[in-house]
């Protein structure tokens, strides 16, 4: 099932969820004579019992819904689409599966265009400040170019990740961000 990486930049996880609501909202319109639609999109920080679900329906998509594990089907998990039925939820393999694929499809488009406007801000030679990481993705400005725009990077070396403070300088020499001396 669809996992958001820790390769993707803000961005494109932003542009992501916007385009899963707009699919969701969709299908839910399409396919309404099944029932209410829900989709379970993670688990409770809290409580691992506890998945937390949308309303597939305009303007109620934002209410997160609380659902306790025990109590839905066996096949119910993360990226799995529900079904309001009189005896509680039922899991809708059909609807599950193409969300699924139309979904996979997107995050693969997505990662081609993140990508692709990397490796435009990946320019060899240019010297980089290091701003702030979180998880494995940095936050950098070129201060070769001195435009004062930030951009993240997924693709920071792990030998550097950790130790990295704001206001070190990077260079990317032969496909690589290496300290600047």
């Amino acid at each position: 099932m669809i996992k958001l990486s820790e390769k993707i930049i803000t961005k494109y996880r932003d542009k992501f969820l916007v385009e899963r609501h707009n699919i969701l909202i969709e299908y839910a319109e399409k396919t309404k004579e099944q029932g209410t639609m829900y989709f379970i999109y993670d688990k409770n920080t809290k409580n691992d019992l506890i998945y937390n679900a949308t309303i597939c329906e305009n303007g109620k998509s934002h209410q997160v819904i609380q659902l306790n594990k025990n109590e839905l089907p066996k096949e119910a998990e993360i990226n799995t689409v529900l079904r309001k039925s009189q005896n509680g939820y039922e899991f809708d393999k059909t609807a599950t599966e193409k969300i699924k694929n139309e979904l996979d499809e997107l995050l693969k488009k997505l990662l081609k265009e993140q990508e692709k406007e990397l490796q435009q801000k990946r320019i060899e030679g240019h010297i980089y400040e290091f701003v702030e990481k979180s998880q494995n993705i940095v936050t950098l400005i070129d201060i070769t170019k001195n435009d004062g725009r930030c951009f993240e990077d997924t693709e920071f070396p792990k030998e550097y990740l950790e130790k990295a403070k704001e206001g070190e300088k990077y260079q990317f020499i032969n496909g690589k961000y290496k300290p600047y001396k």
